[in-house]
């Protein structure tokens, strides 16, 4: 889905279904996390997947239009 700033196929619809069960009460329950995180609810560790995913989008239309992209396979035609 989003690994080392790398979008895949499957990010965008990931991100939507993550989008979609934010709602779900579930999500307001504490979960593990590493010593270094902050504790919270899986709702917040969700929203933070969701922000780091639209950066990385960002980022990476950003490139796109300026032409610097690191990859041209991932470049929209229409940004080049």
């Amino acid at each position: 889905m989003h690994h080392q700033n790398t979008l895949y196929e499957a990010t965008a619809p990931t991100a939507l279904y993550v989008a979609g069960i934010l709602a779900d009460p579930r999500t307001l329950r504490p979960i593990d996390r590493p010593r270094q995180d902050l504790p919270g609810p899986m709702r917040a560790a969700l929203l933070g997947w969701l922000g780091a995913v639209a950066s990385e989008a960002n980022d990476t239309a950003a490139d796109a239009f300026r032409g610097t992209a690191s990859d041209p396979k991932t470049t929209s035609p229409s940004y080049r």
